[in-house]
């Protein structure tokens, strides 16, 4: 694997229930995970499989809040196959979602200027064109297809969500004293994705840290904790039930590296309905030493 070469910012949320230089982590957890998640779909996206992308927190000195962020880039495969110069690099994922000091519109910058208008998308060869009545806007075409993206989308707005509680008024986006983008209180209904509210809605998280629950299983589903909630997940990987077949030891708190789908629907009772699957097992270990039991 290669690495390639990170790209440093900052996120800030300010207002005068921050002015004490503190956050309820309630807020601010959801907020980067969504940040981090929402990369990594960038990078799923554009790069497939090619290349896997870290966001890392930096410590700062006592006494700020600002929080500083190192986006990484690692190369998979044999180093011969590809070049980086094929891939949309970390600092280029950086601009389609957030922007540039010089101006270039990211996927943040343009959910803005639409304010919430669905526009038509009218592609030329220098990008895609966004027109909504009095707006014309045009973007590189990797910023559109994140546009498109639905999870992007929820992702991103998870990531302003805290712009709701009372005294937090803005949140920016920094390379050094360069600011990116800086979104407002007043904008985050903007970024609410208004798809097709009454179709069933599927939401991919990726590389999402799973812990196994208990060795009761039902119906293919498997209960597993994220930490905050045990739900049950249909265990849709078929390489990973492959490989538990064949042998392959797992015991209880074995935590599983994996993209998730999550499914909500809307019953014919009107009440709303949420399913778990996991998708794909990336990774699989266990924290500490426990005995581990293995399937029949």
């Amino acid at each position: 694997m290669t690495e390639n070469n990170p790209t440093e910012f900052s996120v800030i949320y300010d207002g005068d229930a921050l002015k004490q230089h503190t956050m309820d982590v309630k807020d601010l957890a959801p907020a980067l995970l969504s940040l981090g998640q929402a990369f990594d779909r960038a990078n799923s996206l554009l790069n497939g499989e090619k290349a896997d992308i870290n966001l890392n927190i930096k410590a700062l000195s006592p006494g700020s809040f600002d929080i500083a962020l190192i986006l990484s880039q690692t190369l998979q495969g044999a180093s011969n196959a590809i070049s980086w110069d094929w891939l949309t690099s970390a600092i280029n994922l950086r601009e389609v979602l957030i922007g540039t000091p010089s101006g270039i519109i990211g996927l943040v910058m343009l959910i803005r200027k639409l304010k919430g208008k669905k526009p038509k998308q009218i592609e030329t060869p220098e990008g895609i064109t966004f027109e909504a009545e009095n707006i014309k806007i045009s973007v590189h075409k990797d910023v559109a297809k994140l546009f498109n993206d639905r999870i992007t989308r929820d992702l991103i707005e998870g990531v302003v969500r805290p712009l709701q509680k009372p005294g937090i008024k803005t949140l920016s986006f920094k390379e050094k004293e360069k600011v990116l983008e800086t979104v407002d209180s007043s904008e985050v209904e903007y970024f609410t994705f208004n798809g097709d509210e009454g179709s069933p809605k599927e939401y991919i998280i990726p590389r999402q840290r799973l812990q196994i629950d208990s060795l009761k299983f039902k119906k293919g589903k498997w209960q597993l904790n994220d930490g905050a909630h045990s739900n049950w997940y249909l265990m849709d990987d078929k390489v990973f039930l492959d490989s538990i077949k064949k042998g392959k030891l797992f015991g209880m708190y074995d935590i599983l590296i994996c993209d998730v789908s999550m499914n909500q629907q809307i019953l014919s009772d009107g009440k709303l309905k949420l399913d778990y699957a996991v998708k794909k097992v990336i990774n699989h270990f266990r924290p500490g030493e426990q005995l581990p039991f293995k399937a029949e």
